[in-house]
């Protein structure tokens, strides 16, 4: 209900956000992140959105000057999870949503593609 930039801006004198990540997946965040950051300011993408967004690349370039990082796939990070994966200081079944046996492999990809409900790591099960 609040007006997210008219908030941040009240908060830093006007001056707007240093940084702001965007890990929510709504395109809707994306704006409201350029609008709140302050020129020079820097905006890190996490988010995984389900439509295109359109946005003004002079805010980006021209007014504000921003950088713009994604940060999805952490490559320096693989090495780190598959080391805590295997000591068990990960329990891996939290980041499963959805299970499938191998025969309603069709059934999966639909999960994923469809995106109707939050889908993290969809398993297929081998059957004997």
């Amino acid at each position: 209900q609040d007006d997210v930039v008219k908030e941040i801006k009240a908060l830093t004198d006007g001056r707007g956000a240093d940084i702001y990540i965007e890990a929510s997946g709504a395109t809707a965040s994306v704006q409201i992140g350029l609008e709140a950051l302050r020129k020079a300011g820097r905006m890190v993408i996490f988010g995984v959105y389900g439509e295109k967004i359109s946005v003004d690349l002079n805010i980006i370039s021209e007014f504000k000057e921003l950088e713009i990082r994604g940060g999805h796939l952490s490559p320096n990070a693989y090495t780190l999870a598959i080391k805590y994966l295997a000591k068990g200081l990960v329990d891996a079944r939290m980041l499963v949503t959805h299970q499938f046996p191998l025969s309603e492999f069709e059934n999966a990809i639909l999960v994923k593609s469809e995106r109707k409900e939050p889908s993290i790591k969809t398993i297929l099960i081998p059957e004997r």
